[in-house]
């Protein structure tokens, strides 16, 4: 049985890794200085 949900959540984390050259470390680096510069606490 297929999970629509899952498959969705799958596709999702393909596309933002492949945004970072499958590199996660560097997604996280990235992430962490947009929350940095976005001014929210």
């Amino acid at each position: 049985m297929k999970n629509l949900i899952l498959d969705e959540l799958h596709g999702a984390r393909q596309k933002l890794l492949a945004d970072v050259d499958e590199d996660l470390h560097r997604y996280v680096e990235e992430a962490r200085q947009r929350s940095l510069t976005s001014g929210r606490l």
